[in-house]
């Protein structure tokens, strides 16, 4: 007979199930027993319960930015505009530090 191994969950996908965010096909693998225990779990007993709802606001928007594909294209790009903000004043940094190339490598 062969056991059957216990699967864990990452965090993120928890969250992601109680926010209505996981694609179809990862809810299509999760078991029903498994999602009927997500569905009925006191989550206001669970440990950071009241953090959440301190930032509810914000995952409220992270729900609607998931939901919408326009608003996750829009905020990937903001993403990547912000490193890429982040990554030349660091730059201009080192620049205006007189730091080379080769003194960043050897830290």
């Amino acid at each position: 007979m062969q056991q059957h191994t216990k699967t864990s969950y990452h965090p993120y996908l928890l969250v992601a199930f109680h926010l209505n965010c996981l694609p179809k096909n990862i809810l299509q693998i999760i078991p029903r027993s498994t999602k009927f225990d997500w569905d009925h779990r006191d989550i206001q007993d669970s440990f950071g319960y009241d953090w959440f709802l301190e930032n509810k606001d914000l995952f409220h928007t992270l729900q609607m930015v998931a939901i919408n594909k326009k608003l996750l294209k829009i905020n990937k790009a903001f993403v990547r505009i912000i490193a890429i903000v982040r990554f030349t004043a660091n730059s201009m940094n080192f620049i205006q530090q007189g730091v080379r190339i080769s003194d960043i490598q050897d830290c």
